[in-house]
């Protein structure tokens, strides 16, 4: 990206391409409503700010077309800058010869992001606001989308300020310690400063641990299903689906490789992938997806592990029983076919967990978390009804209750940054305790603040500008 052309008036389409019934060209900088006027020269010399105006978009006489445009004065856009948007037909010949009359009158086309990086340069918002604007546009789902409308709002950053302001107090007072060390002076003490760094950095903490629901809610939950062959696990994918995504048949092995596909529950977007059952096989294409099972299981947010009431057999195949020891609080039983169920689903569970005990591999107290009745569900892959259930199961498993009332972390920079602004306070709290200098103490407490700053875009250099800005499209 080249953002060093700032006072370049910029143009843009900012509507999806293609054919529509109005496409809309963003125009921003100084020279916006003065070249604008150059095309539909009936507009007033002074236009009101957020006053839209009908006219005849002409050049050299030749009309293009009937347009309305928007103008939004210096200080009052999106940008911060004059502004015009014009909204024509939707056609890309159209748009096209638009910005080619404007481009032809000194205009340039803006990179990607421009907009957005105008209006972070002229303080209209801060990068954690920047970051939401990407993650608005390619929400997948209704509470990815209600997540970025509360950090866009500022939700997030007010939290992170707040820390910043906190941390300011601690470092202006450990400095003026250092600044007026003979004047005799009330100064906060180190016990009052430790205390304070404590608190500062729980706040860190619980901030920090929302990354993983902000990140599973912005790019959506992926959930595998796995188990022996022949256990279902197609049938429960198109059971979930609502459709015949996966083939079924009768035949072990039928399914090779991974199969995904989406639904949405609640606002959340849930990615299902059925996998190949593992089991000891000879044949290689079906052994390459046993492993390629065995990998979706380790990336997964969640395993749905598939059991079969009618073939104990499978249930110790011990490759599947490594991988839900590995993911142990990912997981969750799933006994299909429980129309089938000769016993009692209690005498069934005991006898699971007798088999899997016998297999050594887990401890009680992992059994315990496995066997949680929360995270247990019997289904039919044939009945819609407990297809609903597993949805509701999914989603109680995977988003703690409020998730939509908070600000999240959802982006790895703001947890990598946040991350590091907590190292640097659990340094300076050390230094405290063992009272080894306030020099030293400030030093540290100055680079936490400098990460934190670095979130909000404060402090900011191009690989972060470009880490950001890279994601945005053109016309944004």
């Amino acid at each position: 990206m080249s953002f060093h052309r700032d006072q370049d008036t910029i143009c843009a389409v900012s509507t999806p391409p293609g054919r529509g019934g109005i496409s809309v060209i963003r125009v921003s900088g100084k020279l916006s409503w003065q070249t604008t006027r150059k095309f539909i020269p009936s507009f007033p010399e002074r236009a009101q700010s957020h006053k839209a105006y009908f006219g005849v978009f002409r050049e050299n006489s030749q009309t293009i077309d009937e347009v309305v445009v928007t103008f939004f004065e210096k200080g009052r856009s999106f940008t911060g800058e004059e502004t015009c948007e014009i909204s024509c037909h939707g056609s890309p010949i159209v748009v096209r010869e638009i910005l080619r009359c404007f481009t032809g009158a000194g205009l340039r086309l803006a990179d990607k992001g421009e907009f957005t990086y105008r209006a972070f340069m002229n303080n209209r918002i801060d990068l954690v606001q920047a970051e939401s604007i990407v993650s608005m546009i390619e929400s997948q789902s209704l509470a990815a989308a209600k997540q970025a409308a509360r950090q866009l709002q500022g939700g997030l950053s007010q939290i992170i300020e707040k820390i910043e302001n906190d941390l300011t107090w601690c470092l202006a007072h450990i400095e003026a310690g250092i600044d007026f060390v003979t004047e005799n002076l009330d100064y906060v003490s180190n016990q009052e400063l430790i205390d304070k760094l404590s608190l500062i950095a729980a706040e860190v903490d619980k901030l920090a641990s929302t990354f993983k629901s902000g990140r599973l809610i912005r790019e959506g939950v992926k959930v595998a299903l796995i188990g022996a062959p022949n256990v279902g696990k197609s049938s429960l994918l198109n059971s979930l689906l609502g459709e015949e995504r996966s083939i079924v048949t009768d035949i072990a092995g039928t399914t090779r490789d991974v199969i995904e596909d989406s639904f949405s529950y609640e606002g959340l977007s849930i990615k299902v992938l059925d996998t190949a059952g593992v089991r000891n096989s000879t044949d290689h294409v079906e052994s390459l997806g046993i492993e390629r099972t065995l990998r979706a299981s380790k990336e997964a947010d969640l395993c749905l592990v598939v059991f079969d009431p009618t073939q104990l057999e499978t249930w110790l195949e011990p490759r599947m029983l490594q991988a839900i020891k590995s993911r142990i609080k990912d997981c969750m039983i799933v006994i299909n076919k429980s129309d089938r169920l000769g016993a009692e689903a209690s005498d069934l569970l005991m006898s699971l967990q007798l088999s899997l005990r016998s297999s050594k591999i887990f401890t009680d107290q992992e059994l315990a978390e496995l066997f949680n009745r929360q995270k247990i569900e019997f289904v039919s892959a044939l009945d819609k009804r407990t297809a609903e259930g597993l949805k509701a199961a999914i989603y109680r498993h995977l988003v703690e209750a409020g998730f939509e009332d908070n600000s999240l972390v959802s982006h790895s920079r703001q947890f990598e940054l946040l991350h590091s602004s907590r190292k640097q306070i659990e340094v300076a709290n050390e230094l405290l305790k063992s009272d080894l200098g306030a020099e030293f103490v400030a030093l540290e407490l100055k680079e936490s603040l400098i990460s934190l700053q670095q979130i909000l875009g404060k402090s900011f250099d191009d690989q972060i500008m470009d880490r950001v800005f890279k994601e945005f499209c053109i016309g944004k």
